[in-house]
């Protein structure tokens, strides 16, 4: 077995071991006589950073999304009992409301989305119906089941 030589570095410029702030060059295998100070380090010129002009927010953005997140929640909580009454009864009344301002702030310009607030809207009723049916259908059960036994 042969006991492998470390790697030498490259030949080059290098920081002198032997003398701070100078460089000397190196040819592979030993230092050269050649030597020259280090180069200044380099520094990037500073970058004037300008910040963007932000446009103004579209308060009227708000009504719809909740519109909207409120309408889904409403249709799709409507059939568990008793917290339909929260989610799709108050819920949907809340939608309902939200839906129609946000329409009206579309149409008068100062919001941008009034297909999320028409969409909400509908999902409001459509949960708020669906509940009523819910608790139609419960207080019906209960009744039957009273008289059935």
């Amino acid at each position: 077995m042969t006991a492998e030589t470390p790697s030498l570095p490259p030949a080059g410029w290098y920081s002198d071991p032997a003398e701070a702030g100078k460089a000397r060059y190196w040819t592979g295998s030993t230092w050269g006589p050649q030597q020259q100070p280090l180069p200044a380090t380099p520094y990037a010129p500073a970058l004037a950073v300008q910040t963007p002009a932000l446009e103004p927010s579209r308060s009227g953005n708000a009504r719809g999304g909740w519109s909207l997140g409120l309408g889904i929640t409403a249709v799709l909580l409507c059939w568990v009992p008793f917290l339909y009454l929260i989610t799709s009864i108050a819920g949907g009344i809340v939608a309902i409301v939200l839906g129609v301002k946000g329409r009206r702030l579309a149409a008068q310009g100062e919001a941008t989305n009034g297909g999320m607030a028409t969409t909400g809207l509908v999902l409001g009723i459509v949960g708020l119906s669906l509940a009523a049916l819910s608790a139609v259908l419960g207080a019906v059960l209960g009744v039957l089941r009273a008289v059935g036994g």
